[in-house]
């Protein structure tokens, strides 16, 4: 009997110090591949599981998220059967003589975006709103990109960098508190002043979303906010902390762009870093664009308002898209990895014409509906024009275009419940039956 225990003990030994061995393999190979000491890795690795069990227990938290973004959406699905390219391609060979000569700026098939979006309606915005009279902030500007960056340039002259303690908490869900405490002397750093930024244009009605920055893509070192132009037709970034945008040709860049062309628009002297306010006192000028190795992106800007459970799939770890600079290597994450520019920078209020059915007339003519598409939380409804004509609103998403041969033009763009007007789509179709 004292052999047989002697043996167990033996073997024992042998399987824990196999177990510690392959242990010690794995954290050194993890180690080695994803840049982690042993500490972090594991630390990490604790992280993902974690994310990945609990995405499962809160799983119904997914339930809001998608009927939430299926309402940004008029027109055809995310999962619609065939591209904006293909139905066109499709009509043209129903109708003989059809060709299609200009679908340039169409917003094609925007894939499935899990962004919730914060209403500008909400009591803290609309406080925010009419305490500190931010549209009387913008309403002397050119145009909205100078609207934009007129409400940045208050964003980021209410206080001086540092780390005081934020009334209401780190989220600035009390923005007009944050604001007061900022113009009573205390200092907030890159992730208050991204937020202040973000609450501030989704309060005049523009869409915005946070972005975090890091040297090592696990050290989250800034934050910025990035709004979506209607002018330019793409998300740029606003540091309302160093006060500056990034320009490549007078078009301002967003984070994913500086990730990816940062480092080669700098060397090549084609990065202008354009500054619409006068420095913070307490920053020292430095170089950004090392900070731009890595991005995550967090899917939604109604954290004031949906309060989620700690660890839900609605937030957090996989409720978050990142990309890196492929110099930077693997990370060791739950988020999402999203590589794709059209992905990550997907359009807003961007209309698209799809063509959804096709019939010869008699004689020499033809019929042709087309769909219009778009997504955007403040979209209201489609407006069109034809051939340079005034723009009318649609009653539903389809129109009917009855053909005689030549050239004709559409154009289409989705009008905004705040007032404005999303870019324009055209449409150029040529016909000779």
């Amino acid at each position: 009997m004292v052999g047989v225990q002697a043996s167990i003990r033996s073997r024992t030994r042998w399987w824990g110090l196999a177990i510690a061995l392959a242990v010690a393999a794995l954290i050194a190979l993890g180690g080695a591949r994803y840049s982690l000491s042993p500490i972090p890795l594991l630390e990490q690795s604790v992280r993902i599981v974690a994310a990945r069990v609990l995405s499962v227990i809160y799983g119904n938290d997914m339930k809001y998220v998608v009927e939430a973004t299926e309402r940004y959406r008029i027109g055809a699905p995310a999962d619609a059967d065939e591209s904006t390219d293909e139905s066109w391609r499709r009509i043209e060979r129903v109708i003989p003589g059809l060709m299609v000569v200009d679908a340039r700026d169409q917003n094609h098939d925007i894939p499935s975006v899990p962004f919730v979006y914060e209403s500008p309606d909400v009591a803290y915005l609309r406080d925010f709103r009419t305490t500190y009279r931010l549209d009387a902030i913008v309403e002397d500007a050119s145009d909205e990109y100078e609207a934009m960056l007129l409400l940045a340039h208050w964003v980021g002259t209410r206080w001086d960098h540092g780390t005081d303690q934020v009334a209401g908490g780190n989220r600035v869900c009390d923005p007009v508190a944050v604001v007061r405490a900022g113009e009573w002397g205390s200092k907030f750093w890159c992730e208050i002043a991204a937020r202040t930024m973000v609450h501030a244009a989704t309060a005049v009605g523009w869409q915005a979303r946070i972005v975090t920055a890091s040297r090592d893509g696990y050290a989250w070192e800034h934050a910025v906010a990035e709004l979506w132009s209607n002018q330019f037709r793409k998300w740029f970034i606003i540091d309302a902390d160093f006060n500056v945008v990034f320009h490549r040709d007078g078009v301002p860049l967003s984070a994913f762009e500086l990730v990816h062309e940062g480092e080669r628009l700098q060397a090549a002297g084609k990065l202008e870093v354009v500054a619409f306010a006068a420095q913070k006192p307490s920053l020292p000028p430095i170089d950004l664009i090392p900070y731009f190795a890595y991005i995550h992106l967090d899917m939604r800007n109604d954290w004031c308002t949906r309060v989620l459970r700690r660890g839900s799939p609605a937030g957090g770890d996989v409720a978050t898209w990142w990309t890196s600079r492929t110099t930077l290597g693997p990370i060791l994450t739950a988020s999402q990895r999203v590589d794709d520019p059209q992905q990550f920078n997907w359009p807003v209020n961007v209309a698209a014409l799809r063509g959804i059915g096709a019939r010869p007339l008699a004689g020499a003519g033809a019929e042709v509906a087309v769909e219009v598409t778009g997504y955007g939380p403040d979209v209201e409804a489609a407006e069109v024009s034809r051939t340079g004509g005034n723009w009318r609103l649609m009653e539903g998403t389809t129109l009917r275009l009855s053909l005689t041969p030549g050239r004709h033009e559409v154009a289409a763009r989705l009008a905004l419940r705040s007032g404005g007007k999303g870019p324009e789509t055209r449409l150029v179709l040529d016909f000779a039956p």
